[in-house]
C-alpha cells in the first residue's frame, strides 16, 4: 500500500502528534495548496521560518505541490517553477511553537485572492511589492511578512511586532488602536 505525505500529516494530526491545535491545511491530498504570505530566501533549499527579509521573494499564494513537513522542515515545490524549498524550523524563535504550528502558516489552501478578500488595492499593491505601509491591516501585514517570531512578539494581539531583516538587524512595525499600520520601521 502507498502511503502519501498528507495521508501521514492526516493521520499525525488525528493522533495528536504535534501539528498544533488548529488541524491541518488540508485533508484531501489531491487539494491544491498554496503559500499563506510572502516567503523571503538567499537559497531555495534553506530557509529559517523566522523568514528573515532578505533575498528573493516567493509571493503569496503561490501554488505549491509535494508538501512534506518532518520533525524539522517542511518542504514543498513550486507548481509553475518546478523550484523545490525547504523551510528550516528554529525552535528558539518561535517558544511554544511546534513545526506545526509553522506548517499552518506556511501552508494554505487559499489562493492570492482568497488570502486577500477585502484587503485595499493599495494593500494588495504593497503585499505583491513586500512592502509594509501606513494605514495597512494586521491581516495584510501578516500576507505581507508573515507571522512575527514569537520571540519578539509573542501574540499578534499586541501593537508591536518586530521582524527581522537578516540574523543581526529587526525592525519594528507599530499599529494604532484600529490595528492599522502606524509606523514600519527599517
Amino acid at each position: 500500500m502507498r502511503v502519501t505525505s498528507m495521508k501521514i500529516l492526516v493521520l499525525t494530526a488525528a493522533l495528536g502528534l504535534g501539528l498544533g491545535s488548529t488541524g491541518l491545511v488540508a485533508a484531501d491530498e489531491d487539494a491544491q495548496l498554496y503559500t499563506a504570505y510572502n516567503i523571503w530566501y538567499e537559497q531555495p533549499a534553506k530557509i529559517w521560518s523566522t523568514n528573515y527579509q532578505k533575498g528573493r521573494l516567493l509571493p503569496a499564494g503561490t501554488a505549491i505541490k509535494d508538501v512534506k513537513q518532518s520533525r524539522k522542515t517542511i518542504r514543498f515545490t513550486d507548481v509553475e517553477t518546478d523550484v523545490t524549498y525547504t523551510i528550516v524550523f528554529v525552535p528558539k524563535h518561535h517558544p511554544g511553537k511546534s513545526i506545526g504550528d509553522i506548517y499552518q502558516r506556511y501552508v494554505s489552501d487559499k489562493s492570492m485572492d482568497q488570502l486577500t478578500e477585502g484587503f485595499s488595492p493599495s494593500e494588495l499593491d504593497a503585499i505583491k511589492s513586500g512592502t509594509v505601509v501606513n494605514g495597512m491591516s494586521k491581516d495584510a501585514v501578516i500576507v505581507c511578512y508573515g507571522y512575527p517570531p514569537e520571540i519578539a512578539t509573542p501574540s499578534t494581539k499586541v501593537d508591536g511586532w518586530q521582524y527581522w531583516r537578516h540574523r543581526f538587524k529587526s525592525f519594528s512595525i507599530e499599529f494604532d488602536g484600529d490595528g492599522k499600520v502606524k509606523y514600519a520601521g527599517g
